[in-house]
């Protein structure tokens, strides 16, 4: 094989591996997860995870967990979030348990968001991912 054979050669395995590469990059998840909340300090309302899609593609699979402080899970949800929607798991009553955060599996963290919404009557509180 000439010189230019093997450039050729390791050009395209340069190529395949790029390619792998960035089709593996592309479609692994990411986990976002948001600010600690103080759930053993409020008794009152309820408390929800949020997920957001920025993209233009559906995403089928997004997970959304709720954590308590002792790192059990207390509410696990799977959402379908169509392009630039977004959608809110399971809602659990502040003076039953005590929530501290919330974790989304995304499949960007560019293009994806994951929020705990408190709800306490007229009052809404965000808090984002970190």
């Amino acid at each position: 094989m000439n010189s230019r054979g093997i450039q050729a050669v390791k050009m395209l395995a340069f190529t395949l591996t790029a390619f792998s590469w960035f089709t593996t990059a592309a479609t692994a998840a990411v986990t976002l997860r948001t600010f600690p909340f103080p759930g053993g300090e409020v008794n009152r309302g309820s408390v929800r995870c949020a997920a957001r899609n920025g993209g233009s593609t559906t995403a089928p699979n997004v997970k959304v967990n709720m954590f308590a402080a002792d790192g059990s899970v207390l509410r696990n949800n799977i959402l379908e979030l169509r392009p630039h929607d977004a959608d809110r798991g399971d809602s659990v009553e502040l003076s039953a348990v005590h929530p501290t955060m919330c974790e989304c599996t995304v499949p960007s963290d560019v293009l994806f968001t994951c929020s705990l919404v408190y709800v306490n009557g007229p009052i809404q509180t965000v808090v984002p991912s970190q």
